[in-house]
């Protein structure tokens, strides 16, 4: 058995240092490269997010979430190929691991596949802006309004007051009500002895007094006159193109209107 001493007397030790000093240098360098690529990737993410979407408080909202997604998406990448090259640099037989890890990779590939489309999902979800948090919706056969937007789930509130969790891989059709105006009915109830002509006129004279509501609200009133509601009653129709959270407001200002009119030409018959 060769004493340690001796073991220590017959190794090259400017060899090693130097193979030592080359290791460190590489590792330095390699630490240094993924720092610097980090930051342009941070860069890139953020400026193509930002020029994705407009500038509003929700979209500043979404813009964060969406630039925490894809970055910290892109860094593990980085990051395992720098602990691939790092080992490398090492001499550490990373072939020999990749093999061994195979088998638990694939399983748990399989286990995390629902977890990565919901991910996936999600971000699309937010990138192309199909609804945000306060929005009216159905998705699939759940109607309601969006609580929370999450990259992993989307939470639905029905009209009962019922919180509704849906994994966003499940999230195949969506149709929005409040992206844009919808129609709104305001139904004035009528009977046959009602003067229809009358009313239409008493109606236009409302809306020629209301024409600063109506420019502020961007609103065009349709008259429909006499028809029949979903319920086959006789109404008095007048309709407004507006966003859905206008809806209340326009209609509790112009029914009791149309209303009095009503009643004032009931009246004066």
């Amino acid at each position: 058995m060769i004493p340690f001493n001796s073991y220590l007397k017959t190794v090259e030790w400017s060899s090693v240092i130097n193979l030592v000093g080359q290791k460190c240098l590489a590792l330095v360098s390699l630490a240094l490269a993924c720092w610097l690529l980090k930051k342009l990737i941070h860069a890139i993410a953020h400026r193509f997010i930002w020029k994705s979407l407009r500038v509003t408080q929700q979209d500043i909202n979404r813009q964060q979430t969406l630039a925490s997604l894809l970055t910290n998406s892109l860094d593990y990448l980085l990051y395992f190929f720098t602990g691939y090259w790092a080992l490398a640099i090492l001499g550490v037989p990373i072939s020999s691991l990749l093999a061994g890890a195979g088998l638990a990779g694939l399983a748990f590939g399989l286990g995390a596949q629902g977890f990565l489309t919901d991910v996936i999902n999600g971000f699309f979800i937010l990138l192309e802006r199909q609804y945000d948090v306060g929005d009216r919706v159905t998705i699939n056969t759940i109607s309601g309004t969006v609580k929370q937007i999450g990259i992993r789930t989307t939470q639905i509130l029905d009209k009962d007051g019922t919180l509704h969790t849906l994994p966003n891989r499940q999230v195949t059709l969506v149709s929005n009500r409040s992206l844009q105006a919808i129609r709104l009915q305001v139904d004035l109830p009528i009977s046959l002895e009602t003067d229809v002509a009358q009313l239409r006129q008493a109606v236009l004279a409302i809306h020629d007094k209301e024409q600063h509501f109506l420019r502020q609200h961007s609103l065009t009133p349709d008259i429909k006159g006499a028809c029949l509601n979903p319920l086959s009653h006789l109404v008095f129709r007048v309709e407004f193109w507006a966003r859905l959270d206008q809806h209340d407001s326009i209609y509790f200002h112009f029914f009791p209107k149309y209303q009095q009119a009503l009643t004032k030409i009931k009246t004066d018959d």
